[in-house]
């Protein structure tokens, strides 16, 4: 993502927010404007200590980096990145390059999720915001219940673009990491919105994506072979592993073998935490894909030793991957959870049955939630599903400056005793 910083601009303040009205925003001159790479040390001051290659365990690594990382050095107990099943504040979607179904996807999530979580939705043009709220409509979703905002994005992978949060029990910050620099306004997107925020920036000059990214919320963060290839001349294996636990203030950094074939290369394509202790792995029939049946067995046994921060060992529960065969990657770990709503990919030219198979085993690990089947079948045919195309944000204590609608507060939330347990690690 963007190399950005200082001089944020008044207009971000003093804009005036209608209900559901479009707020027209060029992220070029607003938000963050400076922009240079001898300023990276200050911006990427960390939250927490920087570590060094001693300070790394790597015997639980093969010749391939694939493994578990541990950290030796203790660092700030309370500084994390927040998991995708606790508390969120905002769920963000972006039009984009969203043609056909998409606008109806995203009103069938925000009927869905109306009453835990506040909807977000980045729209490109006057076109895009009809199309939206005549959805919502149709959807039996009140549109002014909804903040709908002009901000330019080039696709919908709002949760590769957009920003990483971390907290440290007190206050939130938003993390900007390098992003395509052939979607410069996707790149534009988390500056803006940490901006909107009232946060301080932390740009982090490592290639990675939200989608690579999974954490649950007590130091252990999943990550694939994928952030090697994305930065083969800035970064060492060691250095890019070194750089995402410090960030993060990851206590153990696993790196995963992707899907053979799938285009990503990304964890949640095929992982999803559902608890601290507990995180789902994706399991091919052996006879539809022997290659990804291996490479996601493997993938299930390193994880299952790692430990947690309770003291026990993860638990591996495996989830059904669809057949690939026509290189459509149906996964059911890609999933959006939304405060005691969790909402899992289904396809229309999916098996039923693995899809039922899927919604029961989140319904067995997550008592108390309520599971949707969300059809997501023409994300699916773009290369990612509903997760890759939103984020939830994390804010301790904030209120977005310009997103919500007339100032509206934050809906009721009834949040199931499971749902969202803030985590420390110990």
């Amino acid at each position: 993502m963007a190399i950005a910083v200082a001089a944020r601009l008044t207009c971000v303040d003093t804009m005036k927010i209608q209900t559901c009205d479009l707020i027209w925003m060029d992220p070029w001159q607003m938000a963050w404007k400076l922009r240079a790479i001898t300023t990276l040390a200050v911006v990427s001051a960390a939250m927490t200590p920087s570590l060094v290659a001693e300070d790394l365990d790597t015997s639980g690594i093969g010749s391939d980096f694939v493994g578990h990382f541990r950290v030796k050095m203790t660092q700030s107990a309370n500084v994390r990145m927040p998991a995708d099943f606790e508390v969120h504040h905002d769920l963000v979607f972006a039009i984009g390059d969203s043609c056909d179904s998409f606008h109806e996807t995203i009103a069938t999530v925000a009927r869905a999720v109306r009453d835990r979580i506040r909807v977000v939705v980045l729209v490109n043009s006057e076109y895009d915001l009809e199309r939206t709220r005549a959805a919502m409509k149709k959807a039996g979703c009140d549109p002014s219940k909804v903040a709908l905002i002009h901000m330019t994005c080039d696709t919908r992978w709002i949760r590769d673009f957009g920003p990483t949060c971390v907290d440290d029990g007190k206050n939130s910050r938003w993390i900007d990491w390098i992003y395509d620099p052939d979607r410069p306004n996707d790149d534009e997107i988390p500056d803006t919105l940490i901006g909107m925020a009232g946060y301080a920036p932390k740009f982090v000059p490592l290639v990675i994506e939200g989608g690579n990214l999974l954490s649950n919320g007590q130091g252990v963060v999943l990550t694939s072979t994928e952030v090697f290839t994305e930065n083969p001349q800035t970064y060492t294996q060691e250095d890019a592993i070194l750089e995402i636990a410090t960030t993060l203030n990851a206590s153990d950094v696993v790196v995963l073998q992707p899907l053979a074939g799938e285009d990503t290369g990304h964890v949640d394509m095929f992982a999803a935490f559902v608890t601290p202790e507990t995180d789902f792995v994706g399991h091919y029939n052996e006879d539809d894909d022997p290659v990804n049946s291996a490479v996601l067995d493997r993938n299930a046994e390193i994880l299952a030793g790692v430990t947690t921060a309770s003291g026990k060992k993860l638990r591996v529960v495996r989830i059904p991957m669809d057949r690939n065969n026509d290189l459509r990657w149906r996964t059911y770990t890609n999933c959006i959870f939304a405060n005691g709503v969790v909402l899992v990919p289904t396809y229309k030219n999916g098996s039923k049955q693995l899809a039922q198979a899927a919604i029961e085993r989140y319904e067995q690990h997550l008592p108390g939630w309520k599971v949707i089947g969300v059809d997501a079948s023409e994300l699916i045919e773009c290369g990612g599903a509903l997760r890759c195309a939103s984020l939830c944000l994390f804010r301790n204590g904030k209120q977005f400056k310009s997103t919500d609608p007339a100032a509206m507060p934050l809906l009721p939330i009834s949040i199931p005793a499971t749902a969202g347990k803030f985590v420390k690690r110990q």
